[in-house]
This record gives C-alpha cells, sequence and structure tokens, in this order.
C-alpha cells in the first residue's frame, strides 16, 4: 500500500507540521470571533422572537442557542441578510418547541391498583381479608 492510500484510508495517521496546526488554529480562531460578534449583535432579536412565540425565557433561550447551533454548522457564506435568516430560524424553532407536546414524568402518574395496599388496608374500617 502506498503513502498516499495509508493516509487517504487513515488520514490521522498523516504527518501535519507546525505550519498546518498554526494555519488550522487561526482559521478557528477566526471563525469562533465571527460567532462571537454574531451572537453578541443578533442574540437579544432572537430571544425577543423565540420568547413572543413561546411566552418561556428558558425555552426561548434554549431557542437562542440551538438557532446559533444551526446557523454555525450550515455557514454564513450564503446568506445576504443574516438578520432575517437567523430570525426566521428562531421563529420556526419556536413554532416546533410549542408544538411539541409537553413531557412528563411517568413516575407522577398514580395508577390505582386492583388489590389495596397497606396503606390503604390500615385506613380502611373494613375487615380483613377483602372480598
Amino acid at each position: 500500500m502506498s503513502h498516499e492510500a495509508t493516509i487517504a484510508a487513515n488520514p490521522a495517521s498523516s504527518p501535519i507540521s507546525r505550519e498546518d496546526t498554526g494555519t488550522v488554529t487561526e482559521a478557528a480562531d477566526q471563525q469562533l470571533k465571527d460567532l462571537e460578534s454574531r451572537v453578541r449583535q443578533h442574540a437579544r432579536l432572537l430571544f425577543k422572537v423565540a420568547f413572543g412565540v413561546l411566552r418561556n425565557s428558558h425555552d426561548a433561550e434554549d431557542v437562542v442557542q440551538e438557532v446559533f447551533l444551526r446557523a454555525h454548522r450550515a455557514g454564513f457564506s450564503q446568506v445576504r441578510d443574516i438578520r432575517a435568516w437567523l430570525a426566521a430560524i428562531a421563529f420556526r424553532l419556536a413554532l416546533d418547541r410549542k408544538r411539541k407536546p409537553a413531557e412528563f414524568d411517568v413516575a407522577e402518574l398514580e395508577i390505582p391498583a386492583k388489590t389495596a395496599d397497606a396503606e390503604q388496608v390500615a385506613i380502611d374500617d373494613r375487615p380483613f381479608p377483602y372480598p
């Protein structure tokens, strides 16, 4: 197997020079700075949009985080109006969250037993055993 085939099969085995890692780090640092800038610039608007739909600050904060996560994954390069694009994502995610049925804990449900438990037996005046 040639060296190029080995690298293609296992990219982690490829030799990386300091120049390469420096370039990746600089690019990652720039992406992080761009994302931080966009968060500072648009987070308040997105929170207002999400809160307007959900009327719950915790859920609205979750929506804002999800918006930036999705936007970062998709990339901002092809977007003409970032503010409108992010607001539309926030609105749609908030609607999805509102439509989602509320989660409940099954352990909180009281299911009546067919036979009396020890507490009920102690409370009842009827003689034991029950018919």
